[in-house]
């Protein structure tokens, strides 16, 4: 493995002064040896200086040993001793983290893994002042196609599922659209988690944001979601969705201005168009 792993901008980072480079290192091996001081303003001040860094995207120039161990330390204090900083900022700083493209190879580690998994375990609350935060996390976690053991522990059972359904049905303040994208991404190809969905009213919850909501990136959300639902081997989802007047309430949505939304709404009505409990509600 080189000593720099190169992100899109590699060719700026070849033209960087080596000296620049080099404090870059400096700070890192300070920020290590820091981010355990006894001092509790000494490891506030490292995890501050850890987020600016995360902030103005320098992990892209840091040795990948120093950062694996810079960042290990730092998802581990943002699990442990969360008390001493606000969580909304230490979980944008993880979310810089998710998208630089030298700490993704990182991550990629299963002790990192396992560490972004109890993070999203113990703060996948709702009614939180990080709620929004965690839940765009979480979405990005699962977007990352390298994160493939990260993505199998969260589908092991429900519990993810049902606390994203504690945050829609709560009233925090978050991104709705992406909260349906990740439970969407769960359930994905996962038929039990796809009944524990459905059986916990998740179905119902859709159909009734397409009736309720304004918002396009909600309405794609949902129908997206329940796409997924019953394009499914087993007719059951399908059912359901028809018996749950759910072609009519797509139907009232044939008329709106977006071409996306309106693309899923016909694969939606395609999927279901064979059953015969549609015959009743035509």
């Amino acid at each position: 493995m080189p000593p720099y792993q190169r992100s899109s901008g590699a060719s700026s980072v070849e033209n960087m002064d080596p000296n620049f480079l080099f404090q870059i290192d400096g700070k890192v091996t300070a920020l290590i040896n820091n981010m355990r001081h006894p001092d509790c303003n000494i490891r506030r001040k490292t995890i501050n200086s850890v987020q600016d860094m995360a902030k103005r995207k320098e992990f892209a120039l840091v040795n990948q040993v120093r950062l694996r161990e810079l960042l290990g330390q730092f998802l581990q204090f943002v699990y442990e001793h969360n008390v001493e900083q606000n969580h909304t900022q230490l979980l944008q700083s993880i979310f810089n983290i998710i998208n630089c493209r030298n700490c993704i190879s990182v991550l990629m580690d299963q002790q990192m893994q396992h560490i972004l998994f109890n993070i999203v375990y113990k703060y996948l609350n709702p009614d939180r002042p990080y709620t929004a935060w965690i839940v765009i996390v979480f979405t990005a976690l699962l977007q990352k196609q390298q994160l493939t053991k990260f993505r199998r522990w969260m589908r092991k059972n429900d519990y993810f599922v049902n606390r994203l359904m504690l945050i829609l049905h709560s009233q925090s303040e978050f991104n709705k659209s992406l909260a349906i994208d990740s439970i969407r991404m769960l359930v994905y190809r996962t038929t039990a988690l796809k009944e524990s969905f459905v059986r916990g009213g998740g179905m119902a919850l859709l159909l009734n944001f397409l009736q309720t909501e304004n918002e396009e990136k909600v309405l794609f959300s949902s129908t997206k979601n329940l796409l997924t639902l019953i394009s499914t081997e087993s007719s059951d989802f399908g059912r359901m969705f028809v018996m749950s007047s759910g072609v009519q309430i797509l139907g009232n949505l044939l008329s709106h201005g977006s071409s996306r939304l309106l693309h899923v709404v016909l694969q939606c009505m395609s999927s279901v168009g064979d059953l015969k409990d549609l015959a009743s509600q035509v």
